[in-house]
C-alpha cells in the first residue's frame, strides 16, 4: 500500500502515539475529531508499512535456511480499524462496518508457489481447524469454524455478523445477527478505493483542511509572505531533526500555535512541503513525516501559516517560540 523504500522503517513510528496524544486523539473509544482520525490513519499506513517489511525480511530467513517450502505461514488480524472523526476506531456502526468487519488474512501453505485470492466467506475461527487440516493434525476439541480447504463445509457454514457489546448495528434476526446490506464485492470496492486514495506521500501527508496540492510542493517555488503573528512549538524532537542508523527515525512531529486554533498549517522538511492540514480548537497540529525522507543525517522542519490566494496558496513563516 505505501512503498517506503528506506533502509530501516520498522520501529519508525511504533510507539510513537503517547498516552497523552492517544488521550487527545480519542474520546473513550471514538476518534475526537477529523484530524485525530486523519493522523491515526497515517500512522495506521505507515505501521502496516513497517509490518510488511518484517514479514519479508521473515520470508527472506525462510528462503535463506531452505525452510519456506516447508513452512505454513499465516498473517491475520483479529478485527479491522475505523478511521472516521467523531466514529468508534474499533466498534462497528453504520459508518465503520466496512473497516471494522474485514480483517486481513493471508496463508501460505507448505509447498505452494503461486498465490491467488479467495472469495470464500473466511472467518478468523476457520484458521485454526485450517492449520490443523494442513498439518493432518486432528483437533481434540470441537470448533466453532471449518477448514477453509474444504470448500463444500465453508459455504454450508453459517456465515452472519454477531455485534458486540460496544458496536452499533442493530440485529435484524432473531439470532442476534446483522444482515450487512450490501453485497461482498461492494464492499471490497468501497475499502480498496479507500486504501488507495492514502497510499502515497502527498496523500498521507494531507490532513483534514489541507489545501489541495499543497503537499509535495517545493517552498521556494510557492508565495511566501512576511513572517506570521505568534510562535509555533515543534515537539518532540526539534526542528533540528537528527537521524541515524541506531535509533529509531523521529518521523512524529506536533506543532503547539500559540494564539489559538482554526488555522491551516504546513510542515517542511528540508524546504518541501510534506504536511498539512488544519488545527485544532486550540491550536495542535500532528502527523508524520515521510519517512523516506528521513535519510540518516541533519533535516530541518520549518512551519508555515497558510493562506489560500487567488490562484494557490500563500505560505508565512511561523517563528518557534
Amino acid at each position: 500500500m505505501c512503498a517506503l523504500a528506506v533502509a530501516q522503517p520498522v520501529y519508525a513510528v511504533l510507539g510513537a502515539n503517547t498516552a497523552e496524544l492517544v488521550a487527545r486523539q480519542v474520546d473513550g473509544v471514538a476518534w475526537s475529531s477529523d484530524l485525530a482520525a486523519a493522523a491515526g490513519c497515517q500512522a495506521h499506513l505507515l505501521n502496516l508499512e513497517a509490518t510488511d517489511h518484517l514479514v519479508g525480511e521473515l520470508l527472506e530467513h525462510l528462503r535463506a535456511v531452505d525452510m519456506l517450502d516447508d513452512t505454513m505461514l499465516v498473517v491475520m488480524a483479529d478485527h479491522g480499524v475505523a478511521f472516521v472523526g467523531g466514529e468508534p476506531f474499533r466498534a462497528a456502526t453504520e459508518a465503520t462496518v466496512d473497516q471494522v468487519a474485514y480483517p486481513p488474512l493471508f496463508i501460505k501453505e507448505p509447498g505452494q508457489r503461486d498465490g491467488a485470492v479467495s472469495d470464500l466467506p473466511a472467518e478468523v475461527v476457520d484458521v485454526v481447524p485450517t492449520i490443523a487440516d494442513v498439518a493432518g493434525i486432528p483437533l481434540p476439541w470441537v470448533v466453532d469454524g471449518v477448514s477453509l480447504r474444504d470448500v463444500e463445509a465453508v459455504q454450508a457454514s453459517p456465515r452472519a455478523f454477531h455485534p458486540l457489546f460496544r458496536d452499533r448495528l442493530e440485529a435484524t434476526s432473531s439470532s442476534g445477527t446483522v444482515e450487512l446490506r450490501d453485497d461482498f464485492e461492494a464492499r471490497v470496492a468501497r475499502n480498496a478505493a479507500l486504501l488507495a486514495s492514502g497510499a502515497d506521500e502527498v496523500a498521507l501527508g494531507s490532513l483534514p483542511g489541507a489545501s489541495p496540492g499543497l503537499v509535495g510542493r517545493v517552498v521556494d517555488d510557492l508565495a511566501v509572505a512576511p513572517q506570521a503573528d505568534g510562535t509555533a512549538s515543534v515537539g518532540p524532537s526539534g526542528q533540528d531533526l537528527v537521524v541515524s542508523d541506531d535509533a529509531p527515525i523521529p518521523a512524529f512531529v506536533e506543532v503547539q500555535l500559540d494564539r489559538g486554533g482554526g488555522r491551516t498549517l504546513a510542515v517542511a522538511l528540508d524546504g518541501r512541503v510534506v504536511l498539512a492540514g488544519a488545527t485544532t480548537p486550540d491550536g495542535l497540529l500532528w502527523g508524520y513525516l515521510p519517512i523516506e525522507r528521513l535519510t540518516p543525517g541533519t533535516h530541518r522542519v520549518d512551519v508555515y501559516e497558510v493562506t489560500q490566494g487567488a490562484t494557490e496558496p500563500t505560505l508565512a513563516p511561523v517563528a518557534s517560540p
